[in-house]
């Protein structure tokens, strides 16, 4: 079965936060596949703790003063509560988190490919391109921004969530019909030069198995 997105719910804390709050999506059920794109500013790195039970796909990291750090996480939808806390060690200038649901994943193996990371400084913001390794996996990017200038989602891509309370967080997915090289998902540009992180991963449905390539026909002599 293919990988669908369903619902999202976001949360923000502004300036001298060391917490986010965000509630689970709206219709998660058991076994669902929720996925987190976390975006912090700060002056100087902190440590950043996700809540129990999640699992860390990926940072992308900057550890330049004033720069922003994005960290995917995912988890598997069980019996739990209604909400999720994500901990910095110390105040930041400000924090948001999405949290983004899909079903018919693979729930023992969802991860498809190890994700990529970027970070930079510009008014475009890249996710480096991954090879996927099964037909009809589900590509997920987080885009995080050390202000507050929105960009649009890279060509193909739809937008689960995008917010800018206390950062600039965008995430996107598309599905890659057919196994391989996906490019590197370029946003559109922002208004001014700007810090930024993103990561690219993929979920590989349920039921998925990694392609396997055709091989030439062998004559009969």
């Amino acid at each position: 079965m293919a990988v669908a997105f369903q619902t999202a719910a976001t949360a923000s804390v502004a300036n001298e936060g060391t917490q986010v709050t965000c509630n689970k999506p709206t219709g998660t059920v058991d076994n669902d596949l929720l996925v987190a794109i976390w975006c912090v500013r700060y002056t100087t790195q902190r440590t950043l703790t996700l809540p129990t039970g999640w699992t860390e796909i990926a940072r992308a990291e900057d550890p330049t003063p004033n720069n922003p750090a994005v960290v995917m996480a995912r988890k598997v939808a069980a019996s739990e509560g209604a909400s999720y806390v994500f901990t910095a060690s110390d105040t930041t200038n400000g924090m948001e988190v999405h949290i983004l649901r899909f079903d018919d994943e693979d729930t023992t193996t969802p991860s498809d490919v190890a994700a990529s990371t970027n970070y930079g400084n510009g008014v475009t913001l890249t996710a480096t391109g991954i090879t996927t390794v099964t037909d009809g996996a589900m590509l997920v990017a987080g885009f995080g921004v050390a202000a507050l200038n929105s960009f649009a989602a890279p060509t193909g891509m739809s937008t689960a969530a995008d917010t800018n309370a206390a950062a600039r967080i965008q995430s996107d997915y598309v599905i890659q019909a057919t196994a391989g090289a996906s490019g590197d998902k370029v946003t559109g540009a922002m208004g001014a030069t700007r810090r930024w992180g993103a990561i690219l991963w993929a979920i590989r449905p349920s039921g998925g198995a990694a392609a396997i390539p055709l091989l030439p026909l062998l004559g009969v002599g």
